[in-house]
């Protein structure tokens, strides 16, 4: 975790952030292999489903498309309750399509403290002109 990023995040009371923050502390390896985990325990509740060798590659395939294990966690909740069969890589990575707006974008240190600044600014300053404090 970025210790600046997180300490700013908290100045400012940004719950949203320092959660994401919080979620996002594990290396890539790590997330790797939770999720990779987690798609074993998925396959374990259908009677047919991918090779270990398979389901390592697909973890490998979401760490890279920028998701992470907490994503996983949360879609494989449902999992058995969508799917009679196991379901493919493709109709996992679209349970994960509403996690996307989440997967942090890179960009330079500055632009994520202008945009986390912002809207507190704005605020402050409506509460100066309203209250005239």
């Amino acid at each position: 975790m970025n210790k600046a990023s997180y300490d700013f995040a908290k100045m400012w009371g940004d719950t949203q952030t320092i959660e994401r923050l919080r979620k996002s502390d594990k290396s890539k390896d790590v997330q790797k292999a939770e999720i990779e985990n987690l798609l074993k325990s998925i396959a374990m509740r259908f009677e047919r489903s991918p090779q270990a060798n398979t389901l390592s590659l697909w973890a490998q395939d979401i760490v890279e498309a920028g998701y992470e294990d907490w994503m996983v966690k949360e879609i494989s909740k449902s999992i058995p309750f969508k799917f009679e069969r196991h379901p493919t890589l493709s109709q996992v990575m679209e349970l994960l399509r509403p996690y996307i707006s989440q997967v942090s974008v890179s960009e330079s240190e500055l632009d994520k403290y202008t945009k986390l600044a912002i809207p507190h600014l704005k605020g402050k300053f409506v509460r100066v002109i309203v209250t005239g404090k």
